[in-house]
């Protein structure tokens, strides 16, 4: 009934005056991961010395453990890759996890937005096999992809790192990275707005830093706005409370992707100092921008204004199917909360006064509310004093 009634008074308003209305979509969730399934496809690479390794990712006791570590100077990488879809707006990854076996540690949780691949997709025909590069000496796997993507990681190497008259104030690390054919990638801001020549990326961005001990279990968090074009994330230390947060603007270095399909991932790698880097969760999410279409229809006078805002929340059931790569279907339902705002301009016409316009409104709810009950109650039809039914 409510709906009805808004949608007559909508109506009315519009035939009077020019109305703007915004849609506010809710979060999509995706629990990529929960510790024991997978509710996506998805690929695993792994790699050491720039050679391709297949051992690694890998399951054990309840983690996926992205590179095993266990060796100085492994100089070891991994990663998981799946396919989602983008709606615009905000997106966040979260992820818990936690190490047992470490030598510094070193080099984090690294996450990838954005990918387009084209030689490659997250299908079993690409796993432990698709397309990438790696820097000699470390750094993350860099897949390819025909547009730039978001690489970003937290290091808590930079809690101890003795990296000479460089500027340490936060343990995250930011790159645009560009690999169309796959065995030549790009890597910008170069030179790095934070460190200079030779380095290049956001390097040991943030405002605070913690350095966590093996078996505590960890939560790292990173947001993305395409609204702003803007990053931001906090790595907690869930045992010890200690967080370790950045917020950059990516200003012209990386263009805001359009809604669609894209390639999502997280991983680790290793150098002289290492830690068996493993996730226990993995949670993907976005919340659509807001939707805004102006319908404005002409009128004779200029004065005066009011506005009128009316607000119409409407209960959304979503139905989202997935294939896993074990050909089960996961079946996940989710209610969404849309809740529309319009704002409309009333411009009174000649003389008519505000007051009037506003008289007529109130006219016009009344008069809806009388014939919705006309309609849904037993057909009685009040005439003059109501002396006469008709049934």
């Amino acid at each position: 009934m409510q709906i009805r009634l808004a949608r007559l008074l909508l109506k009315f308003l519009v035939v009077i005056g020019s109305m703007t209305v915004v849609v506010f979509a809710g979060a999509q969730e995706l629990i990529v991961f929960d510790g024991k399934s997978w509710t996506v496809p998805h690929v695993y690479v792994g790699d050491q010395h720039g050679m391709l390794m297949s051992s690694w990712p890998y399951y054990s006791d309840g983690r996926l453990i992205l590179v095993p570590g266990g060796q100085i100077q492994a100089d070891q990488a991994g990663a998981v890759f799946w396919r989602a879809q983008y709606g615009g707006g905000k997106i966040t990854i979260t992820i818990d996890g936690y190490f047992t076996n470490s030598f510094g540690p070193a080099d984090g949780y690294v996450f990838y937005l954005f990918l387009v691949p084209t030689s490659w997709d997250v299908s079993v025909n690409f796993n432990r096999s698709l397309p990438y590069t790696r820097f000699q000496g470390g750094g993350p796997i860099l897949p390819q992809s025909s547009r730039p993507y978001l690489v970003v990681w937290w290091d808590p190497f930079f809690t101890y790192c003795h990296c000479g008259s460089n500027p340490i104030p936060g343990e995250w690390v930011v790159e645009v990275a560009y690999n169309p054919s796959g065995s030549n990638v790009t890597v910008s801001p170069s030179p790095s707005p934070t460190w200079g020549s030779p380095y290049y990326g956001w390097i040991a961005v943030g405002s605070s830093k913690f350095r966590p001990s093996d078996g505590q279990r960890l939560r790292v968090m990173l947001e993305y706005d395409s609204a702003t074009n803007k990053l931001s994330g906090v790595a907690t230390n869930l045992d010890t409370g200690e967080t370790a947060t950045f917020s950059l603007d990516l200003g012209n270095y990386f263009t805001p992707p359009q809604p669609g399909t894209y390639v999502f991932g997280v991983g680790s790698w290793t150098g002289f100092d290492y830690a068996d880097w493993s996730v226990t969760y993995i949670q993907q999410s976005y919340t659509p921008s807001l939707t805004t279409f102006t319908v404005t229809t002409s009128t004779a006078a200029t004065t005066p204004m009011t506005t009128v805002t009316t607000t119409v929340t409407i209960p959304v059931t979503r139905t989202s199917t997935v294939t896993a790569t074990t050909t089960v279907l996961s079946t996940v339902t989710s209610t969404i909360t849309a809740t529309a705002t319009t704002t409309t301009t009333i411009t009174a016409f000649g003389g008519i006064g505000v007051v009037c316009w506003i008289l007529v409104a109130v006219l016009a709810v009344l008069l809806a509310v009388v014939i919705l009950l006309w309609r849904r109650g037993s057909r009685t039809i009040a005439i003059g004093s109501m002396e006469t039914q008709v049934r």
